[in-house]
């Protein structure tokens, strides 16, 4: 099936052979070839038939072809680096920044992306202000010289990098339910995490929080709870923009499934937000890294939490001892499973 990314100008889709006419026209004009490494001028029908057989073929990585009202504007390829062109008219509109957007965007989501480079010559500034966009930054020893076979001649070439956690840093995601938006934790979060967590009902029930919770020790829960595209990352719910509570993920254990976990402001019990909060946390959670099953415990003197599990779909599996830092001594707890094809709506 060929590859479609939509945005809110674009389409970007994998070339087809009925392409190679087009694509040959829009790269072959001299002012889109002299920035490109692998492209040489003049480019002919054949050199478009014989880019998208290796696209076809696997040997490109994702390449996708951008489209505006129908019109072929560029191309954008991402195989260990990132790489795009458009045709002259589609300069300055922002469309390689919204192409780079969506690809990326689609990259980062998986759970095993990795470092990827990029590159421009130094002459092409507005590549590299597309790049700094994009959240690459560049490498200290980075430049390198190659020979593009348009000219022929040897230029200067500036390297960049982007990481994951580059990526999530500027582009965290976040989920809306009916009544709330689960999102990234600000340092401007810290005095009210520390009186929630802090609280003498909640942090007895949590692992880490004390009661009180001081703000040092939450500033560092807030860093250490950053999502970096994987497993093991806590999100703030808020209401009205203002936080409520927290649900989060433990990191990947190879012996059992992930483990999460919730709390609510004691001042906003009774109204459903755990569960709607975790309903579809779960839900997102279970596709985007692809779960089978996930877990859960509860301290046994805070039964609501089990019954906001066992709404959810939650089955109990046994019995179990747990600490928290707010408790003298461990105490007894209620282990829960939910596969994922039981997940309540």
């Amino acid at each position: 099936m060929t590859e479609v990314i939509q945005t809110a100008r674009l389409v970007l889709r994998a070339p087809e052979p009925s392409d190679a006419p087009r694509l040959a026209m829009a790269i072959g004009a001299f002012e889109v070839a002299r920035w490109l490494t692998h492209v040489p001028h003049p480019y002919k029908l054949q050199d478009a038939q014989d880019f998208i057989a290796r696209v076809g073929a696997g040997e490109m990585g994702r390449t996708l072809l951008i489209w505006r009202a129908e019109q072929l504007i560029g191309c954008i390829g991402l195989n260990k680096e990132l790489g795009f062109w458009l045709v002259q008219d589609a300069w300055g509109q922002g469309n390689a920044t919204e192409a780079g957007l969506a690809l990326l965007n689609s990259y980062f989501s998986q759970p095993d992306a990795v470092t990827i480079g990029s590159s421009h010559f130094d002459e092409n500034a507005r590549s590299g202000r597309v790049l700094s966009k994009l959240g690459f930054s560049y490498l200290a020893n980075g430049t390198h010289s190659v020979t593009p076979q348009s000219t022929g001649e040897k230029v200067a070439c500036l390297g960049m990098v982007l990481t994951p956690e580059q990526w999530h840093a500027s582009h965290p995601f976040e989920i809306k339910t009916p009544r709330l938006t689960l999102s990234y934790f600000r340092q401007s979060d810290v005095e009210e995490l520390s009186r929630i967590g802090g609280d003498a009902q909640v942090a007895p029930m949590i692992l880490s929080a004390t009661a009180p919770w001081p703000k040092t020790a939450v500033a560092q829960w807030i860093e250490k709870s950053r999502f970096r595209g994987k497993l093991g990352f806590r999100m703030s719910v808020r209401l009205g923009g203002a936080v409520i509570g927290v649900v989060g993920v433990s990191p990947v254990n190879p012996e059992t499934p992930p483990s999460v976990m919730y709390f609510v402001d004691p001042n906003h019990w009774g109204h459903g937000y755990a569960t709607e909060a975790m309903q579809h946390f779960l839900s997102v959670l279970i596709a985007r890294f692809d779960l089978d099953a996930v877990i859960a415990d509860h301290f046994d003197d805070n039964p609501t939490s089990g019954r906001v599990l066992r709404k959810l779909g939650f089955q109990e599996t046994g019995k179990a001892t747990g600490k928290s830092a707010a408790r003298l001594e461990p105490a007894p707890l209620t282990v829960y499973r939910l596969n994922a094809q039981d997940l309540k709506a």
